[in-house]
């Protein structure tokens, strides 16, 4: 039995401590980011649904590509029946991690002249050139198009089209030194000082020194510690599993999206106190005795939703309590709580949270996305 008993500890220890915030969880380094790779090429074999004859832009290339294979062509007019190949760009995105020699990636393939679909075709091979201006080729790209969505037929993919001749690495340390960015929705002073606090704590009797600092909200600076510098990798590994005190704290955020109706609420944002009458109800979060209400009333007909800071109403309905901890203080979740227990609508509710937003009674930032 005590043996049972152990095991069990071991296992809830462990788990405790997968579940624990690392510093990886919550920042990125910096220069760790996608690249893209891109060209102009040929999409041929097409069933007659390709780029009509008298598109010059599509012709040209073809007209070169024949010159380039010892046929060569005399004039445009020659190609002017031409309906099998379609002139497209090409894009490639090369992960974070980067990429090597000889590895495949996947091939965007966008039609930019008159064709109707891409189905059927293959993509001539292609160089793959950076963003920048004359770039050198980094690798090629050909292969069968698949569609993704029938219905953008002049959109497609090469499933591993794309080959590497060169190598696209991205540089994280300079100077000896490394920086890591704090995730958007979790950047804050608290937290970048708390991210940088860890990672001293955890380094300073090896370095001898503190290594990292916040250097704003959102970025964390450390330095490789110089017997670690000749191979920095794993110094960098060990820092991102280092395991934060406690999560950070998310920013006070609202976000709202009037499409589907959809209310994101990170972080503890509070309200102050109001009285909002809606056509179809009145809400308080003026607390009428121990603690704050929400209260329906009978719908007037012809008014308007509006939002004061007067006395809270006697409650006369349905009653939901709004600050269910008793500890003083709205939470803008303890409103929406309580209106989905009163089936508020969501058209209703995000209604409400603007007229709040609008009068300077949420107290956090509130975005509205597409």
């Amino acid at each position: 039995m005590r043996r049972a008993v152990t095991i069990m500890l071991i296992l809830a220890l462990a788990v405790m401590e997968a579940r624990a915030v690392t510093v990886g969880d919550v920042t990125r380094v910096e220069g760790q980011r996608i690249n893209k790779l891109h060209g102009l090429g040929l999409v041929v074999g097409l069933a007659g649904t390709g780029d009509s004859g008298d598109y010059a832009p599509a012709i040209r290339p073809l007209a070169a590509l024949l010159q380039r294979l010892a046929d060569p062509v005399v004039s445009a007019s020659e190609l002017k029946a031409t309906k099998n190949v379609a002139l497209v760009t090409i894009s490639v995105t090369v992960p974070a991690s980067g990429a090597r020699k000889g590895d495949r990636l996947d091939v965007e393939v966008q039609s930019i002249g008159s064709a109707k679909s891409l189905a059927g075709g293959r993509l001539f091979i292609t160089p793959l050139q950076g963003p920048q201006k004359n770039s050198i080729v980094y690798g090629l790209a050909e292969g069968a198009v698949r569609l993704e969505n029938p219905k953008q037929a002049t959109v497609g993919v090469v499933d591993g089209g794309a080959v590497l001749e060169e190598e696209v690495l991205t540089e994280f340390v300079s100077a000896n030194k490394f920086r890591l960015v704090l995730a958007d929705a979790l950047a804050g002073f608290a937290a970048a000082a708390e991210v940088s606090q860890v990672i001293n704590e955890r380094n300073q009797y090896t370095a001898g020194h503190d290594i990292s600092r916040a250097l704003d909200a959102r970025t964390v600076e450390v330095e490789v510690p110089e017997f670690q510098r000749a191979n920095p990798v794993p110094f960098l590994g060990d820092v991102l599993k280092l395991s934060l005190r406690s999560p950070l704290e998310t920013a006070a955020r609202v976000e709202i999206n009037d499409h589907t109706g959809t209310i994101v609420i990170t972080g503890n944002v509070e309200i102050s106190a109001a009285v909002i009458s809606h056509p179809t109800l009145t809400l308080s979060t003026i607390s009428t005795t121990s603690s704050a209400a929400a209260t329906t009333s009978t719908p007037n007909a012809g008014s308007s939703a509006s939002a004061s800071s007067g006395p809270a109403p006697a409650p006369d309905g349905p009653f939901a309590k709004i600050d269910p901890t008793g500890e003083g203080g709205v939470r803008l979740q303890d409103l929406v709580n309580a209106m989905n227990t009163l089936k508020v609508p969501a058209a209703d509710q995000i209604a409400i949270i603007k007229l709040l937003s609008k009068g300077g009674r949420i107290h956090g930032e509130v975005i509205f996305v597409e």
